[in-house]
């Protein structure tokens, strides 16, 4: 899914190669799970954080664009911006 929509992103007539390779879910949900140990929160932290930023209670409700900018948050989290 993540494939078709990158590549209807593209303008017509463009190189279907040029579409930019999106990230798998699986590798976002890592990446996340990853960051949360790094800043050693627990699964309660974790939820206050998502609550506060996308008025969800779990990654699964997020949409690919916004599990990426949940990892941002995340990561700014650990250099303290």
């Amino acid at each position: 899914m993540a494939y078709l929509q990158a590549l209807q992103t593209l303008d017509a007539g463009s190189d279907p190669a040029t579409a930019a390779v999106p990230l798998r879910r699986r590798d976002l949900l890592a990446q996340s799970d990853q960051l949360l140990g790094r800043l050693q929160w627990d699964a309660v932290q974790g939820r206050q954080f998502l609550e506060q930023h996308f008025q969800r209670s779990s990654r699964q409700q997020l949409s690919d664009s916004q599990l990426l900018q949940f990892n941002m948050l995340l990561e700014g989290e650990l250099i303290g911006v």
